[in-house]
């Protein structure tokens, strides 16, 4: 019976955050297609090139840091949950001094 409440509360918790990973991804998504235009219309084809090209390598940074994200989240959660509330903390600590490099 516990089992089943976990898996309500997991599933309504994965739902919450799911939709505000897509409301992210829809703004960010906006935000580039706004800024494509604008710099098309104004700046011209080289600008444009340039953007584009720094938007792909915008994404693929994007990318390894939500993995990364989402890796040392699912670690601390699983350590918090064995009550191991110092080594959570220093994941947490790594991995707040690895995105800032």
């Amino acid at each position: 019976m516990n089992g089943i409440k976990n898996d309500e509360i997991i599933k309504k918790l994965f739902t919450k955050s799911l939709w505000v990973m897509i409301m992210a991804f829809i703004t960010t998504t906006i935000g580039m297609f706004v800024d494509g235009i604008v710099i098309s219309n104004y700046l011209g084809p080289e600008a444009m090139a340039s953007m584009t090209l720094v938007t792909t390598v915008f994404m693929v940074v994007l990318a390894i840091g939500g993995a990364y994200s989402a890796g040392s989240q699912s670690l601390c959660t699983q350590y918090m949950g064995r009550g191991e509330m110092k080594r959570a903390n220093q994941i947490l600590s790594l991995t707040t001094v690895m995105m800032l490099l």
